[in-house]
């Protein structure tokens, strides 16, 4: 695959040959830089984890888990095991302060252990959310949210039963047993 010079779209030579790369620039007497598309490495070179942020979820789920794999380890430590999960090419990685679930090649949940117990809005905080949330829904043994942040379930798991801090922060962006073909 090629990047048209003149328009920056990819190019497919199999479907399209070469149309777009032989008509003339719309604009006389501008040279036109080559440009090649960005990999994934580069895309994931550029990033910077936000200041204060041990695991940064809403950069890392959704994405492909082959080109996250590196930054994973570094929020989330070495994988320590993993094991098949009954989903169309799913993984499940228990990595050294969590684990990534990863459904047809991408990152759909992340659960982060936190390393010490800590209110809920500092536990949003560091993995990269807003503290600040409308309405929560708990039972004594978690606190849940639905539907925020482009995400379809937050939970925090409780330190103890009807206990204000949390251990845990398991942040799900689409339920793969839901949206089959995703």
């Amino acid at each position: 695959m090629r990047v048209c010079v003149y328009c920056g779209l990819l190019i497919l030579p199999s479907l399209f040959g070469a149309a777009c790369i032989d008509r003339e620039p719309v604009l006389s007497g501008v040279e036109v830089a080559t440009t090649e598309a960005p990999t994934p490495s580069s895309a994931s070179e550029d990033y910077q984890k936000p200041e204060g942020v041990l695991t940064d979820v809403q950069y890392l789920t959704g994405k492909s888990w082959t080109g996250v794999r590196d930054e994973v380890s570094r929020q989330m430590g070495d994988i320590v095991t993993s094991r098949p999960l009954p989903l169309p090419d799913g993984f499940e990685y228990e990595l050294e302060r969590g684990i990534v679930s990863v459904s047809e090649g991408l990152i759909y949940q992340i659960r982060v252990d936190l390393d010490e117990p800590m209110r809920r809005t500092e536990a949003l905080a560091i993995v990269g959310l807003p503290p600040q949330v409308d309405r929560w829904s708990g039972t004594h043994r978690e606190f849940r949210l639905r539907w925020v942040w482009n995400f379809d379930r937050i939970r925090m798991g409780r330190l103890e039963p009807y206990n204000e801090f949390v251990s845990w922060v398991e942040v799900r962006r689409w339920d793969p047993k839901a949206q089959s073909g995703r």
